[in-house]
């Protein structure tokens, strides 16, 4: 009975030793606010992040990215300050190009959040159709907030893309100034579902019941912003 119970205590003490433990979420601060070390805080080597993760951008002067950050974790990405830290999109917009920074997530019951930094538009390569940041997949909300956009050329700074799920979000107390420039979309927000109800380009919102009301969940609330703009609203043809 004796050996019994020891080789039971040795079986269990090695499931322990060699099954996969969880990863708990935490918070992480990148080394700089280098494009290299941004990623090594999230997609490794340095970390990995998974749902929840605080990950935090120090203070520095304009630090331009000319590659692209795609994060796949529901995690909260945050500044020093919007007048400590600030990130400049060099990241090339021509066809082909990307967003500076992609959320592409699958974590229904997590929310992603963006907050406290300046992002500064740089390349000069614009496209309308690529945005700053892109946040699209799969969550239960979003919110980007306290937020300095001071684009100063034609690429729209952030595309909202329902392409999955029911979910909505904020955009709250930040600040654009010089969008809008020769009418054009810069330092815009785009918000659309192409698929809904199953159908391409926004077709099937006509025929779908209306599942958002005022002060639903699943809508997208833009409030307590400053805009700056040259004409002070544009509205394009795009309606889905």
């Amino acid at each position: 009975m004796v050996k019994i119970i020891k080789w039971s205590l040795l079986a269990i003490s090695l499931i322990f030793i060699f099954c996969p433990k969880a990863k708990a979420q935490g918070t992480y601060t990148a080394a700089s606010c280098a494009f290299s070390d941004v990623s090594a805080v999230i997609n490794g080597p340095t970390h990995t992040a998974v749902n929840g993760d605080n990950i935090l951008i120090p203070s520095c002067s304009q630090t331009d990215w000319s590659s692209p950050l795609t994060i796949s974790a529901c995690i909260n990405l945050v500044g020093a300050g919007q007048s400590s830290t600030t990130l400049g999109d060099d990241v090339s917009k021509a066809s082909g190009g990307s967003p500076m920074i992609t959320f592409n997530v699958d974590c229904p019951s997590n929310v992603v959040t963006m907050s406290n930094f300046t992002l500064q538009g740089v390349a000069t390569d614009n496209q309308l159709a690529i945005p700053n940041v892109t946040i699209e997949g799969n969550m239960q909300s979003f919110r980007v907030y306290d937020m300095s956009i001071p684009n100063d050329t034609i690429t729209p700074f952030l595309e909202i893309q329902v392409s999955s799920g029911t979910w909505g979000g904020v955009i709250d107390h930040s600040t654009w100034t010089g969008c809008g420039i020769d009418g054009q979309e810069s330092g815009g927000i785009f918000v659309y579902s192409d698929g809904w109800n199953g159908e391409n380009y926004g077709d099937g919102s006509w025929a779908a019941a209306d599942s958002t009301v005022p002060g639903a969940s699943n809508a997208v609330y833009i409030e307590d912003n400053t805009f700056s703009c040259n004409p002070s609203a544009y509205i394009t043809t795009l309606v889905d």
